[in-house]
């Protein structure tokens, strides 16, 4: 009998020393990941793959995630109706056939299973601060390397892409440095938040992005009320606010020569401002291109299919099959090779279907978020939300890498929180 113990003793020591070198490899998978999302497009998803297979079986077998769904974890099943939403979308669409639809749909669904999988694996704190350590170098690289090879009329991140999205990247990067922040145990870690601060609002400037200085704004402003405010720093936060409301008004005023590197950024603020045709950057007018041409969609014309879709002469057919008059109406419409904004274009590639899971996800964060509102990390939740919904007026959020990096904050927020919970049972 003793001698059946002690062989299965050793059998579970292996075991769980497999698992342990398993758990281990993922984490290294994610920890190229993080560094690799701004920088290089091939190995950011080769390593998200690798991330999402090995961390998955890793949470599934060995960390109880099945056991999240059997206790009907609302949170687990928002990550995983909201990955597989896609899959139904532009059925039967007449511009793009099933294998663009399957290829986009898969590219979209690893973005929220990468944050899923990050939530179900329960890496080690010091494993999550080496993370987010790689994370801010992998961000100030991917800012100096964009300045360095920049060619056209802005710069852009190698991996990102076009400058909006960039813009709207860098800005959520400010979460997982503000996380740095707190979980700081080295003065070396203050340096690297500093000069991720310095480096998003470095590039905000040269790229002139309303949506991308905004929603960086709103984060930087927003972590630092919630850092004081549970601090107890009443006083710093008070000077703070009343500073920045006071540097905010002045600046509102100021002509654009005395912004020096935010100059053209100033001036452009300044035109949209001013402007009398076209105060919204056409964003309201796409809103209107969308209900005109996927109005009656359930389920949308695929991922990718906007700019087909929403083409002028496209839009003027619609116009005048419902008895319009195209001379009348023309203007209130805008034609782009995407949605501009987060609602037109998940309207228009996903249909109401997909309106409608998306809803769901983010209520139910909210519901999670809110239930531990004390949490600091819940209020962090509830901040990114609120940039997501704010942002997606401007830009179409929770799409590409800066979708990618506004799931992985959620699910960051989301296991500070729950981990915090379960210490205080």
């Amino acid at each position: 009998m003793r001698t059946l113990n002690k062989n299965s003793g050793v059998q579970s020591a292996e075991v769980k020393d497999w698992y342990l070198r398993l758990k281990n490899i993922a984490f290294i998978f994610f920890f190229l990941f993080l560094f690799s999302l701004p920088l290089f497009e091939a190995p950011k998803n080769i390593f998200s793959v690798l991330f999402v297979f090995l961390g998955g079986w890793v949470s599934l077998y060995r960390e109880n995630a099945a056991q999240r769904f059997k206790s009907k974890d609302l949170v687990v099943w928002a990550f995983l109706l909201l990955a597989m939403s896609p899959f139904v979308s532009g059925v039967g669409s007449p511009y793009m056939d099933f294998p663009d639809r399957l290829s986009s749909a898969l590219n979209w669904a690893l973005m929220p299973l990468v944050a899923f999988v990050f939530l179900s694996v329960r890496f080690s704190e010091s494993q999550l601060v080496w993370a987010l350590r790689v994370f801010c170098v992998g961000t100030v690289f991917a800012v100096v390397e964009a300045f360095y090879s920049w060619s056209g009329e802005y710069p852009e991140l190698n991996s990102v892409g076009h400058v909006n999205q960039s813009a709207l990247y860098l800005a959520f990067c400010i979460i997982p440095a503000g996380f740095l922040f707190i979980k700081r145990s080295h003065v070396a870690d203050l340096f690297l938040v500093f000069a991720v601060i310095l480096s998003v609002f470095w590039y905000q400037g040269s790229a002139r992005s309303m949506v991308g200085f905004g929603a960086s704004l709103i984060l930087l402003s927003g972590l630092w009320v919630i850092y004081c405010f549970n601090r107890k720093h009443y006083k710093m936060l008070i000077g703070s606010v009343t500073l920045g409301v006071i540097s905010v008004a002045s600046a509102v005023s100021l002509p654009p020569q005395y912004f020096g590197p935010y100059q053209g950024f100033k001036q452009e603020f300044d035109g949209r401002l001013n402007s009398q045709n076209d105060p919204y950057s056409q964003r309201d007018r796409l809103v209107n291109t969308a209900l005109e041409v996927a109005g009656g969609s359930v389920t949308g014309f695929g991922l990718g299919s906007f700019g087909r879709a929403a083409e002028t002469s496209k839009i003027k057919k619609l116009v005048e099959a419902r008895g319009g008059d195209w001379a009348t109406e023309g203007g209130f419409y805008f034609s782009s090779s995407h949605g501009h904004n987060i609602f037109a274009n998940v309207l228009v590639e996903r249909g109401w279907i997909g309106i409608v899971a998306l809803s769901v996800f983010l209520l139910i964060l909210l519901v999670a978020f809110s239930r531990n509102l004390r949490r600091e990390s819940s209020q962090v939740g509830v901040l990114t939300l609120a940039v997501i919904c704010i942002a997606g007026l401007g830009q179409s959020t929770l799409h590409v890498e800066h979708g990618q990096l506004a799931f992985i904050c959620l699910a960051l927020c989301l296991a500070n929180s729950e981990e915090k919970s379960k210490q205080n049972i």
